[in-house]
């Protein structure tokens, strides 16, 4: 049996080894995160010095046009067939593995590449490892993120609130319930506000308490923001006609609709806010 003090202090070495461990992992993802942020900016600037110091001799790049290298990619810099007007990145996510690192991230670019033009949104992972004390970028992947068209999705999207407006005015509950997402938030004029298909239900049966009838009129899609292959946020007015407690009344109704793109193909609301108003 070893005497208690020796326990006590191989315990306090190990204490020690592991606080050190945290410190140098700690230093090592704000240093790759810094490299990253660091190589955005070098890009936009044409700074060759930093490409040649952060880039290994041997780092490759691929993409959906191939792969290209180090000494390509100096080339297209210096003679400018390689210019960015924008290049900023987000979602960055580093992992290290002892001297080795994968650095992903999104970058949201207006650049030309071989006199092409490169606009729009990637997702890049970059290989990192350490030399000399220093961490150097071996190679980089890159593909192109695609985004709904605009016009077409504002099309689809229209012609699903307009049924949702037929469901509503044939008080179909289940059928309601279904245009949104399982974990879907529903805010009514009222401020009720109803989270998940089950809560969404029971609010669609109090909503049709409250009229006797309602003839849909026509819905207007004033904005549409396309955020990605499968989210999309759209600023609506529908017009209809109501009959509550024996009175026809106009309304107009702004809302607001978050979409999300199910595993289906099937778009549904995922978060939407009303607002109501008599217009006669």
């Amino acid at each position: 049996m070893k005497p208690t003090f020796l326990n006590g202090a191989l315990a306090g070495l190990v204490l020690i080894s592991v606080s050190f461990t945290r410190a140098d992992i700690n230093d090592d993802f704000a240093t790759i995160r810094k490299i990253e942020n660091d190589a955005a900016v070098a890009l936009l600037k044409n700074d060759v010095s930093f490409i040649e110091k952060t880039l290994a001799p041997e780092w490759t790049y691929d993409d959906e046009g191939g792969t290209s290298t180090r000494e390509h990619l100096l080339d297209q810099i210096k003679s400018g067939s390689q210019k960015f007007q924008l290049n900023e990145l987000s979602g960055l996510k580093v992992n290290v593995f002892g001297d080795s690192a994968s650095a992903k991230y999104i970058t949201n670019q207006i650049s030309t590449w071989d006199g092409r033009d490169t606009s729009g949104k990637y997702s890049n992972l970059d290989m990192l490892v350490r030399r000399n004390g220093s961490w150097v970028i071996v190679s980089s992947q890159s593909s192109k993120l695609t985004t709904a068209d605009a016009q077409a999705l504002k099309i689809q999207l229209l012609s699903q609130l307009e049924s949702a407006y037929s469901i509503i005015q044939n008080k179909n509950v289940t059928a309601l319930a279904a245009i949104f997402t399982e974990d879907a938030t529903w805010i009514l004029p009222d401020a009720s506000t109803y989270k998940g298909r089950k809560e969404i239900t029971g609010g669609a049966i109090a909503l049709y308490d409250t009229y006797e009838s309602l003839k849909p009129g026509p819905i207007i899609i004033d904005k549409i923001v396309v955020i990605s292959d499968s989210e999309a946020l759209t600023l609506v007015r529908g017009f209809s006609t109501m009959v509550i407690k024996g009175k026809t009344e106009s309304h107009i109704n702004p809302f607001a609709d978050y979409w999300k793109k199910g595993t289906d193909g099937v778009w549904r609301i995922a978060y939407e806010i009303n607002a109501d108003g008599i217009t006669k």
